[in-house]
């Protein structure tokens, strides 16, 4: 989930609610001020709890990746993408709209297909790193594997048009861990 639109509604109720408190007396600019406040403290516990999360992770993801011949840092960073290593979308409590879960962003049907538990983190990357190897195995590429991963294997497999996202996460992923 990006969080940018988000943060964008926020910024604009913030702004609202700026001119509205400039317009009335002061009670309402410290108003103005508790409300971003709010909003910055939960920012900075955000990301906060999502750097503790990839520190807790980490060491799981690093044998992950070796123990599937993964490139360095590539599921680490595709976590990252699915999940922002947020508490709230590792324990499923916030689903993805196609209802995905985990720090890994299962289906259900694939989880189910692994044999794992989405929502055991340790189960959800081995799983990832293996279903990532095994998309790897059978398109030959990285960036084929990565839009697999994302877009579906039966898409990329009939060669259907990536999605603008499917297009963004193979790019932002592949240019942050050096994939040709």
């Amino acid at each position: 989930m990006r969080l940018w639109p988000w943060l964008l509604a926020g910024i604009a109720l913030g702004l609202i609610l700026t001119a509205r408190a400039a317009a009335k007396p002061a009670p309402a600019a410290n108003g103005a001020q508790l409300w971003t406040d709010n909003v910055t403290s939960w920012l900075d516990n955000l990301t906060q709890d999502a750097a503790a999360n990839e520190r807790r992770y980490r060491p799981a993801i690093e044998a992950a990746e070796r123990s599937y011949g993964l490139p360095p840092g590539l599921l680490a960073r595709l976590l990252y993408q699915e999940s922002h290593y947020r508490t709230d979308i590792i324990t499923g409590q916030k689903r993805s709209t196609a209802g995905a879960l985990g720090i890994a962003q299962f289906l259900p049907a694939t989880a189910a297909d692994l044999g794992i538990d989405p929502l055991d983190p340790v189960q959800a990357i081995n799983g990832a790193a293996r279903y990532l190897s095994t998309l790897y195995a059978a398109f030959g590429d990285w960036k084929l594997a990565l839009a697999a991963y994302n877009f579906g294997w039966g898409n990329v497999q009939k060669g259907r048009p990536w999605p603008d996202e499917t297009v963004a996460y193979v790019g932002d992923i592949s240019t942050d861990v050096g994939l040709a």
